[in-house]
């Protein structure tokens, strides 16, 4: 049995013409405060599977999106506040799932929306704490949760910048980013969510918070500086991906993030 069967010669060919671009509007309340509206529209072309079983079922359409976004921008001094609101809806959304031969080009209508927070806080001429946090709602027409889209995500940083000599410039930084549980194949193949046991093997990305750090030495004319950079300093075991078994029926093969890592970094600038 083959597993990608001989198919006989063909010729097809598609042509498409598309229209997309953006408009927005915006309202200067204030100095430092703005209101702003936009909506733009993006498509991406079709094409022809790489592997299809049949010249028939070759050819996949386009896929188009339709992006509302309102929200506000406001300054305080050295630190701001930005807020968005967004919905996106995608028409025939193309999804590629492995099923374990094969990637499936799929297409379905979806909608992504949800709300966007982005801030900094210049606490003195030195030390600052920044930081975005988005809630994506995304879910297709069956009400299934899409493919690398998690609900929340986001990151907090910390830094701290100045000269400690008239020769040596201090600057260290640290930060957690995180992200909740997000799927890597469709619902129905997601340890978890689908519901058959034979079906149901791939894991999903776990729910994470990363710890990144960095602290370096150099010149203030920022002509050399060595540093000293972690990531994941509390060595999270975070799910990279997770697919069904290529030829395998009933396994599932998925894979690590990066342990933790630390490396020294030297940088000259001549």
């Amino acid at each position: 049995t083959l597993v990608y069967p001989a198919i006989a010669p063909a010729t097809r060919k598609k042509a498409a013409t598309n229209l997309d671009g953006s408009l927005g509007v915006q309202y200067q309340l204030s100095p430092g405060k703005l209101l702003y509206a936009s909506f733009s529209r993006g498509t991406k072309g079709g094409g022809f599977l790489n592997a299809p079983t049949s010249a028939a079922t070759a050819a996949y359409g386009r896929e188009r999106a339709d992006t509302f976004e309102a929200g506000t921008k406001l300054s305080f001094g050295r630190s701001f506040l930005n807020i968005s609101l967004f919905q996106t809806d995608l028409s025939d959304f193309q999804t590629a799932l492995f099923n374990g031969t094969a990637f499936i080009i799929s297409a379905v209508d979806a909608r992504s929306r949800g709300v966007e927070l982005e801030g900094g806080l210049q606490v003195d001429d030195h030390f600052r704490i920044s930081g975005s946090m988005t809630y994506n709602h995304a879910r297709d027409e069956n009400d299934e949760l899409l493919v690398n889209a998690p609900k929340w995500s986001g990151n907090v940083n910390a830094s701290y910048d100045r000269d400690i000599s008239t020769d040596l410039r201090l600057k260290a930084e640290a930060g957690v980013e995180f992200r909740s549980r997000v799927l890597y194949t469709s619902e129905a193949q997601t340890l978890g969510f689908g519901t058959d046991p034979t079906v149901a093997l791939s894991p999903s990305g776990n729910p994470y918070g990363r710890i990144n750090a960095r602290i370096a030495l150099g010149d203030p004319d920022g002509r050399w500086e060595l540093a000293l950079i972690g990531r994941n300093l509390a060595d999270k075991k975070i799910v990279a991906y997770g697919l069904p078994a290529p030829f395998v029926t009933g396994a599932a093969v998925g894979a690590l993030d990066l342990p933790r890592t630390v490396a020294i970094q030297l940088t000259g600038r001549f």
